[in-house]
Formats: structure tokens, sequence, C-alpha cells
């Protein structure tokens, strides 16, 4: 057994920079694959403007809803800059929160609550309309079974 031990140590000693390197290169490559990974979804999330017209107790709420979801990168902008931004397709789409929204949405008037604008290259517009419109109907639910 102890001739093993010596022959080993003894080819490991030529041999160690081989070593080193598959024992490292598992490790390596295990955190520059995650490293890349998260770039990516960091990359691939879409860019929405929201401007506030308004900061209250709901919008706020909504907001970060907003910002909860997985898929969405959220920046709160004037309506200029945000506008600007879509013009030059930074953003994929703009939501405008209108002042009264919590008023109108405790009085269960959901027109014109949000207006979303687009560019022709926006490709998650829809998707992302949607979900607000969920997320707006759900404070409203909320609200008429509150009062």
């Amino acid at each position: 057994m102890k001739q093993i031990i010596t022959t080993r140590l003894m080819h490991w000693k030529k041999q160690w920079i081989s070593l080193v390197f598959w024992l490292l290169f598992p490790l390596i490559a295990t955190i520059s694959l995650t490293m890349i990974t998260d770039t990516v979804q960091e990359d691939s999330k879409v860019p929405v403007g929201i401007v506030l017209e308004e900061e209250t107790a709901a919008v706020k709420e909504l907001t970060e809803e907003i910002k909860a979801a997985p898929f969405i990168r959220m920046e709160i902008l004037p309506e200029d800059e945000a506008l600007h931004n879509l013009e030059k397709h930074e953003l994929d789409s703009v939501f405008i929160i209108h002042e009264d929204f919590e008023e109108n949405i405790q009085q269960d008037n959901r027109t014109r609550l949000i207006t979303g604008y687009q560019s022709d290259l926006s490709l998650a517009y829809s998707p992302v309309k949607e979900m607000i419109i969920s997320y707006v109907q759900q404070e409203t639910g909320r609200a008429k079974a509150a009062f």
C-alpha cells in the first residue's frame, strides 16, 4: 500500500499542472456558465417606462406589482423623457398612470386610468398591457369588495 501511495505522489509531482487544471476546470466552468446565464436573463427583460402623474398608495402598489414581474425591467420616468426614449427604441412601451387613479378605482370607473404607448418595434406591448390591466382589475375588485 505504501508503494502505491509513493508511486502516486511521484506521478502527481510530475503532472501537477494537469492535475490542478482538471480539478479546477469544472468549478470555473460552472461559475462562468452561471454568470453568463444571469447576464442573458437580465438583458432579455422587456424595458417598460412608467409615468406617474400622482403618488398614492394604489399607484405605488401597482408599480410594485409591475416591478415584481419576472420579465419586465421597469423605469419610472417623466412623460417627455419616457416618450423620447420610446421614439429612440430604448423602451418597448410606455404606460402613463393618470391623476385620480385611486379615486377612479374606488368609484369603479375603469376607463382611461392608464394610457399606453408603443412603437412600431414594440414586441411585448400586448402581454405587458394585459398584465397591467389584470392588476388594475384586481385592485378594482378589491376596492369593490371593501366598499
